[in-house]
């Protein structure tokens, strides 16, 4: 959900965030036919695991110690400022808007949400994403960026360390990624089976998709994936899988299983070919200035929509007239638009927060509690 500096994005990849968010809040909002667009997560983890592989093998620093500090600051720049906010502002908004049907866990939930454990949380106490009739808690999609986040507790110090001293790090790195997606595969598959809940949550289950990306980072495409005929049917084959798993899953499909494989290897043939697809074929489409800008806004946008539409059917009277979920939906674009231009880039550029990881440090401590004590004061 996250990604680099504009100098070193591709437009195309901006565009499939767009297109990963848009899938997911159809999905949140009950749009027909988009009962398979939670798949959307699934392709911002290769997304998210393909361009944070790829910035740390372009990482200059001399020492694994500047390398790491200079990841980790940077990370800490891009994410904790717009969550902090997305968590005080759901306590409060909640609190005020819903009253006595303020949700009683909803505070714990915000709690492990600040400390990225939340997809822990969730699934230590059985919530279910897609029981019906019970509405999820407010902030139950913030399981996915706790995933991430602990992907990028582990990867960049395995990228790193191999980074140094080793001529063969690209084929020790190749083999671990692809270790790691085997091993994630058959988790999820057998997971799905015994414990449906477990295995949406777990970091086991879903690490491969981070991994596959890490994966694509290290396997530049060449030969016929340069070819401009070859690139784009890869690139529309891509864009299909991802369409299919999006038309026909659903609540009731068992998820992640083997089934996750379709929407994953759907995004990840997008990225292995988009580079050469320029001015031609689906990633010129995704390299449209409006889906560039929804890419560019996606993660305040995936992070605001949630509350922006649930907390409206949560009233003693829901909002129930026609195009409330358009409404709902123009309404966290909005505020996304501002906590990027406002919160994210302002943050994200300033030198004392991602160039100095001490600080970084003491700005997630400070974070995290402010969080904690607006639970308290609002709770």
């Amino acid at each position: 959900m996250t990604d680099e500096g504009a100098t070193t994005r591709r437009r195309d990849i901006q565009g499939l965030r767009a297109v990963a968010v848009l899938i997911v809040i159809a999905n949140h909002a009950h749009l027909s036919g988009f009962g398979g667009g939670f798949v959307g997560v699934d392709v911002f983890f290769v997304i998210s695991g393909f361009v944070i592989t790829s910035s740390l093998l372009r990482d200059r620093s001399t020492t694994r110690r500047r390398a790491l500090a200079r990841f980790y600051a940077h990370r800490i720049a891009r994410i904790i400022p717009a969550a902090t906010v997305t968590l005080m502002a759901t306590m409060v908004v909640a609190r005020l808007a819903l009253g006595s049907a303020f949700p009683p866990t909803l505070a714990s939930d915000v709690r492990w949400a600040a400390l990225f454990g939340a997809n822990l949380h969730f699934m230590a106490s059985g919530a279910n994403y897609f029981v019906q009739g019970l509405p999820p808690s407010l902030v139950t999609h913030f399981w996915s960026l706790s995933v991430e986040e602990q992907f990028y507790v582990v990867i960049p110090l395995v990228v790193t360390l191999a980074s140094f001293g080793s001529r063969r790090r690209p084929q020790l790195l190749r083999v671990f990624f692809a270790v790691v997606v085997i091993v994630s595969l058959i988790a999820a598959w057998r997971l799905t089976s015994s414990n449906a809940v477990v295995a949406y949550y777990s970091p086991l289950s879903r690490m491969g998709e981070l991994a596959l990306g890490g994966l694509l980072a290290l396997t530049p495409s060449g030969g016929w994936a340069r070819h401009r005929g070859f690139s784009a049917v890869c690139g529309a084959l891509g864009l299909a899988a991802i369409a299919v798993a999006t038309l026909t899953f659903s609540d009731a499909t068992p998820f992640p299983s083997y089934r996750f494989l379709l929407p994953v290897a759907g995004a990840a043939l997008v990225l292995w070919t988009g580079e050469h697809q320029v001015s031609h074929g689906p990633s010129y489409l995704l390299s449209q200035d409006p889906l560039v800008y929804l890419g560019d806004i996606s993660y305040s946008l995936y992070l605001f929509h949630f509350a922006w539409l649930m907390i409206p059917q949560m009233l003693p009277t829901p909002w129930t007239f026609d195009g409330a979920p358009t409404v709902e939906t123009l309404c966290a674009i909005a505020m996304a638009a501002a906590s990027y231009h406002f919160i994210e880039q302002p943050l994200r550029r300033a030198s004392w927060l991602r160039d100095d990881l001490f600080s970084s440090l003491l700005f997630v401590a400070c974070a995290v509690m402010l969080v904690w004590n607006v639970t308290l004061l609002v709770h």
